[in-house]
């Protein structure tokens, strides 16, 4: 009976642990795509500053040709990198999403073995009060 109670907290200490580990990778997960947004908002930011230089570059003629070109340039550079920060953030949001339905499946599996372990000790307290009876009963 020992080795049956003991097979039981096993269980519910590895759904415990399991449910731990998971939410320990969603934790990253999570800081991840916060990062991302920022990423992505402080280079929209600075593409949108950008385009007001170059707007205004352009009202003072030709003398600042060149200036227009190295902006230009650092804004396709920027667009780029808000582009990769925004694949970088769905991809964090993908893994976000898969990490929840582990989690998910993770909670509903130790649900279920919660049950089994109610089931488990209700079985082993009737086998024990059996038990128990056959004792009183004496044997002829």
């Amino acid at each position: 009976m020992k080795w049956f109670g003991w097979v039981l907290v096993g269980f519910v200490i590895g759904a415990a642990a399991s449910w731990g580990y998971m939410y320990t990778q969603l934790q990253p997960a999570l800081q991840r795509a916060a990062q991302a947004e920022a990423s992505r908002d402080e280079s929209a930011k600075a593409v949108k500053a950008l385009q007001d230089q170059l707007k205004e570059a352009q009202k003072t003629g030709s003398a600042r040709q060149k200036e227009l070109q190295d902006t230009r340039q650092l804004v396709e550079k920027l667009q780029s990198a808000s582009k990769a920060a925004e694949q970088a953030m769905k991809e964090t949001k993908d893994r976000l999403a898969g990490a929840v339905s582990g989690k998910q499946a993770a909670e509903k599996a130790l649900s279920e073995l919660k049950g089994q372990l109610a089931q488990a000790v209700s079985a082993r307290e009737a086998a024990e009060r059996a038990l128990a009876e056959a004792k009183k009963t004496p044997t002829q």
